[in-house]
C-alpha cells in the first residue's frame, strides 16, 4: 500500500470482510502485486512485530532517494558526495548509489553505519566541510536540506549536478508573500 494509505489504515483486526479498507486494500495490494511481478521484484510481509505506522515509513527515504537520484543517471563511473547519509534518505541514497557503480563520499558523523552501507569513503560533519576541502564531485546530493547550490557550486565538477531534497533555507517565504498581500 502507499505509506499515507497504509498509516491510516485500521488494523487488519479491525477491518470487516467486505468493508471499504477490505476491498480498498485487496485493490491496492493485487495492482502493486502484479507491478512488481512485471518488473520481477520480490515482496515481502510485514513483520507482525512492526505496526502499520512503522511499516509505511520504512519506503519513504529509498522511495526519495531514488527518484532524486535518477537526475544524476547513469551514476555508473562517477563520484557522488551525499551530506546527510545516515538518515532515511542518506542511506538509502548510499546504497543505491554504490548498486549503480558510483564511487560515494559519504558525509555524516556516523562513519562506521555508512561504511557498512557501501560508502568508499566518509567525511565527519562535525570535523571537516566537504565544500572547502577542494574535493571536487560528479553529483553533490543533499539529503537534509542543509546546503544550498551556491554553498556546494565549488565542489562540483564542470557539468556536475547538485540534487537536494529540501526547498532550503526559508523556501516558503516568497509564497507566504504573495499570499499574505494586502
Amino acid at each position: 500500500l502507499t505509506p499515507m494509505l497504509a498509516a491510516r489504515m485500521p488494523p487488519p483486526s479491525e477491518r470487516k470482510h467486505g468493508g471499504f479498507y477490505h476491498y480498498l486494500e485487496r485493490g491496492f495490494l493485487w495492482i502493486e502485486h502484479r507491478y512488481a511481478q512485471l518488473l520481477g521484484w520480490t515482496l515481502a510481509h510485514k513483520p507482525a512485530s512492526m505496526s502499520w505506522e512503522e511499516a509505511a515509513a520504512v519506503c519513504d527515504g529509498g522511495i526519495i532517494a531514488l527518484a532524486c537520484l535518477k537526475k544524476a543517471d547513469p551514476l555508473r563511473g562517477r563520484s557522488i558526495v551525499i551530506y546527510g547519509a545516515s538518515g532515511a534518505i542518506g542511506t538509502a541514497a548510499v546504497q543505491l548509489a554504490k548498486h549503480c557503480g558510483a564511487d560515494v563520499t559519504a558525509v555524516c558523523n556516523t562513519k562506521n553505519l555508512v561504511r557498512s552501507l557501501g560508502a568508499d569513503s566518509v567525511i565527519d560533519y562535525t570535523q571537516d566541510d566537504f565544500t572547502k576541502n577542494g574535493e571536487t564531485y560528479d553529483v553533490v546530493f543533499d539529503s537534509v536540506g542543509k546546503h544550498s547550490f551556491r554553498r556546494c557550486r565549488g565542489s562540483l565538477r564542470p557539468n556536475g549536478i547538485y540534487i537536494e531534497t529540501d526547498l532550503g533555507f526559508m523556501w516558503h517565504v516568497p509564497p507566504l508573500a504573495l499570499v499574505t498581500r494586502w
